[in-house]
């Protein structure tokens, strides 16, 4: 087992957090450093909120593989991408109250590997590999997310009109 694990404490709302990385169609407009390419919903078992059993299309720069969603609620995303007993990585977004930052959000992102090239994804010292630039793509993506969500509510650069703060 591997476990990559990154946090950012985030200026804005876990309701109003989730609801940003979850507007897959938007995606492209706020994440710049480009770990995700796109994120569609590929198979929903229901209609309405995505569900335990749906399944995604993600796009990265250098692969697309197709997650089966495994928790959706208010406090976090997870889902489950997996080649059976070669390689399965569950990815989950948590959205907890910031202890730190009155009514902030602690973001946690994190993906567990298991299988038999679980291996590579252990992030060593000094190599910059796959596992490495996997590790820079999470930290991209939280930045990139904190960015958003503080400019929805007017704490970051670019404020929009009619937008408010905390």
């Amino acid at each position: 087992m591997v476990l990559i694990s990154t946090q950012i404490e985030i200026a804005a709302p876990p309701e109003r957090v989730r609801e940003i990385l979850l507007d897959f169609p938007r995606l492209n407009e706020w994440h710049q450093s480009g770990h995700f390419k796109s994120i569609e919903i590929a198979a929903r078992k229901t209609e309405g909120v995505l569900s335990v059993g749906d399944k995604l299309k993600v796009v990265m720069e250098e692969m697309t593989f197709t997650p089966v969603i495994l928790k959706n609620d208010p406090s976090e995303l997870k889902w489950r991408g997996s080649l059976p007993l070669i390689f399965t990585g569950d990815h989950s977004y948590r959205f907890l109250p910031s202890e730190t930052i009155p009514g902030g959000t602690l973001f946690i992102q994190e993906e567990n590997f298991t299988g038999l090239l679980s291996p590579v994804m252990k992030v060593k010292e000094g190599k910059r590999d796959f596992a490495w630039k996997n590790l820079r793509g999470f930290e991209g993506l939280n930045a990139d997310l904190k960015a958003e969500a503080e400019r929805v509510v007017g704490i970051g650069e670019g404020r929009r009109e009619g937008e408010g703060g905390l």
